[in-house]
């Protein structure tokens, strides 16, 4: 199978399927053979990519060593992203470990980083979750700041909500920050109850009009009564205006209703 992998005469597929099945095959450690053609910068690139993803299959942990380096290599940033992943899909204690280091270390690839952000915001570990926090303000980068915030809301647990409003009411954080704060909040488990109070108490216009739409994206009938309440009876002119028109893109039966007794009326 090896022999095949190595064997450049022969189609991409061909060769990407023994290398694949040359990892399943319970015989001999292959980490050297695998990690070799990863590290040839003169073979076909789909077999490299081909090489990290088998040396995630290995096991024990086998590949992880070999993933490592491939990850902190600045030789090939499009390698090292995938490395990057596939070592975020490890349950190696080594793997998070590397992460954090990609995360922080100053002079990593920025796609490198942002890939090791966003692997340990899908980690359910309360550790990894808390490093991410730690943190977000030290990773300047707003895609890897909403890659925090997104992995926060979707595995953040009990706190993230809090977390998540915290950055929203902090007024010294740029506003397109705090707006994707809601966003994220809204995407999580946070409880509708919660998205409605955020939306009483918040100073910001702006973040008023982004919490009307993010109660739009729910289904539950709660987030439908408070655009309702909106619509009827905010003060301000263009918040109902903005809930009827959010209040017009859902399905349910009470909005026509709703809508038509505003027309009567």
């Amino acid at each position: 199978l090896l022999a095949l992998a190595d064997d450049r005469a022969r189609a991409t597929g061909v060769r990407k399927s023994a290398l694949f099945w040359a990892g399943q095959v319970d015989e001999s450690d292959v980490t050297a053979a695998v990690t070799r053609i990863a590290d040839d910068e003169s073979e076909d690139r789909a077999l490299r990519e081909q090489a990290v993803f088998v040396l995630s299959q290995l096991p024990n942990g086998e590949g992880v060593t070999a993933l490592t380096t491939i990850a902190r290599s600045k030789s090939a940033p499009w390698l090292a992203e995938k490395a990057t992943f596939w070592l975020g899909q490890s349950d190696d204690p080594r793997a998070s470990a590397v992460l954090r280091d990609l995360v922080t270390g100053a002079d990593v690839d920025e796609g490198v980083k942002g890939q090791a952000v966003f692997v340990l915001g899908q980690h359910d570990s309360p550790d990894d979750q808390a490093f991410l926090r730690r943190h977000f303000d030290a990773l300047g980068s707003d895609r890897q700041q909403d890659r925090v915030q997104m992995g926060v809301a979707q595995h953040g647990g009990a706190d993230a909500a809090d977390w998540l409003f915290g950055i929203a009411r902090d007024s010294t954080r740029a506003m397109h920050v705090r707006k994707q704060a809601l966003f994220w909040a809204g995407q999580g488990a946070t409880p509708t109850t919660a998205l409605v109070s955020a939306y009483r108490s918040m100073p910001d216009r702006e973040l008023r009009e982004q919490l009307i739409f993010v109660l739009s994206q729910r289904d539950d009938s709660t987030a439908t009564d408070a655009l309702f309440d909106v619509a009827r009876s905010d003060p301000d002119h263009d918040m109902r205006k903005r809930a009827m028109f959010w209040l017009g893109q859902k399905h349910d039966p009470r909005v026509a209703r709703f809508l038509a007794d505003i027309l009567e009326h």
